[in-house]
C-alpha cells in the first residue's frame, strides 16, 4: 500500500475513533431526552405491557446528522490534542498510542488537531447560539483539558469533572438542543435531565484511570486516583453512581435507571476486592451498557458501534498486528 493511502488510513485512526462510540450515545441521548419534552418527527411510540415505550426511528430534524458530526470532529480534536500533550506519558502506559509508540507524525497530527478543532466552530457560527455556546465550550474544555498551565488531565479532581462536564453536559447538550430546534427552551428541565449522565461521566472517567496509575504516577501526573489511591478515589465513583441512580429514577429515565442498577454491584465488587481486573468492569462493561441500552431508543447506534469496532480491530490487526480493542485491553 502506498505511503500516502497510509498515512490518511493513520489519520483517521490516530483520532481514536473507536471511543467515539460514548460520545455518539451521549448526543443521542440528549436528543432523545429532549425529543420526550418537545416532540420530534422521528419519534415513535408504542405499548409493553400496558406502558407507553417511545424510540426514535431516525433523527427528525433537520441537520441532526451533520451535527453528530461535527461534534465528533470536536471530540476527535480533544483526543489528538491529548496524544500530542501526553506523549511521556503514553509511552509507560500500556495500548499503541499512535503519536507516542506507532511513529504518527508529529507535524501531521498538529494540523490534524487544528482542523477537527476550527470546522466545529466555523459550523456552530452559522448555526444557532445555543449550538455556537456549546461548540465553544467544547474547545475551551479541549484547550483546558490538555495545554499547560491549565492541564486538567493532570490535575485532582478537575480531571474528571472536565471529563463529566465534557460529555454530561456539552455532548448531551448538543443532542438536546438540535432536537429542540436549536435552543435550550428550558434550562431547569434540561438541567435535571442531564444529571444522571454528568455524575455516570464522575463514575467512568475516575475509574478509567484506574490502569493507567503506575504510568501517571511514574511521569508525575498527579490525577485524582494517584493523589488519594484506588480505594479512595473508588468511593466517589461509586457515590457518584448513587447520585445518577436518584436522578434516574426521578427523571423516570429508564435507560439511566437499568444502567446504575446493575452498574453498582460492580464499583462495590472493586471496592471490596481492589483487584484490577474488578476495576476494569467498573467502566468498561458498565459504560458499555449505557451504550447497549441506547442502541433501544436509537437502533442505528448498532450499525455505528458495529462499523467502528469492526474497522478499528481491523486496522491494528493489519497495520500494527496486534488485537485490540479487546475486553480488558
Amino acid at each position: 500500500m502506498k505511503k500516502p493511502l497510509l498515512l490518511l488510513i493513520d489519520s483517521l485512526f490516530v483520532t481514536r475513533p473507536i471511543l467515539l462510540i460514548p460520545v455518539w450515545g451521549y448526543f443521542i441521548l440528549g436528543y432523545y431526552r429532549a425529543s420526550l419534552l418537545y416532540g420530534d418527527p422521528g419519534l415513535q411510540t408504542f405499548t409493553l405491557l400496558g406502558h407507553p415505550y417511545s424510540w426514535l426511528s431516525s433523527f427528525g430534524q433537520h441537520g441532526a446528522w451533520l451535527a453528530l458530526i461535527m461534534c465528533s470532529l470536536s471530540v476527535c480534536g480533544t483526543y489528538v490534542l491529548n496524544q500530542l500533550t501526553d506523549i511521556e506519558a503514553d509511552k509507560n502506559n500500556s495500548g499503541l498510542p499512535l503519536i507516542a509508540k506507532a511513529g504518527f507524525p508529529i507535524k501531521v497530527a498538529v494540523v490534524e488537531n487544528i482542523l477537527l478543532c476550527a470546522l466545529p466552530l466555523f459550523y456552530a457560527f452559522y448555526q444557532s447560539k445555543a449550538l455556537l455556546i456549546l461548540f465553544l465550550g467544547a474547545f475551551a474544555m479541549t484547550v483546558l483539558y490538555n495545554v499547560r498551565p491549565f492541564r486538567f488531565t493532570g490535575r485532582p479532581f478537575l480531571d474528571f469533572l472536565s471529563n463529566a462536564f465534557a460529555y454530561g453536559v456539552l455532548t448531551f447538550g448538543l443532542g438536546w438542543v438540535v432536537a429542540a430546534g436549536g435552543s435550550v427552551r428550558n434550562l431547569a428541565a434540561f438541567a435535571i435531565q442531564a444529571a444522571p449522565y454528568f455524575f455516570y461521566m464522575v463514575a467512568g472517567s475516575i475509574n478509567s484511570t484506574l490502569p493507567d496509575e503506575a504510568g501517571d504516577r511514574a511521569t508525575e501526573k498527579i490525577t485524582t486516583v494517584v493523589l488519594l489511591g484506588a480505594k479512595r478515589a473508588n468511593l466517589i465513583s461509586t457515590g457518584a453512581i448513587t447520585i445518577a441512580l436518584f436522578f434516574s429514577v426521578w427523571n423516570r429515565d429508564i435507560i439511566a435507571s437499568l444502567t446504575g442498577l446493575i452498574s453498582i454491584p460492580f464499583f462495590i465488587r472493586y471496592a471490596r476486592t481492589h483487584a484490577m481486573a474488578d476495576g476494569l468492569k467498573t467502566f468498561q462493561l458498565c459504560g458499555g451498557l449505557l451504550m447497549v441500552l441506547t442502541i433501544f431508543v436509537f437502533p442505528w447506534c448498532l450499525a455505528m458501534g458495529l462499523i467502528t469496532y469492526g474497522a478499528t480491530r481491523l486496522y491494528f490487526k493489519l497495520r500494527h498486528n496486534i488485537d485490540y480493542p479487546k475486553a480488558g485491553a
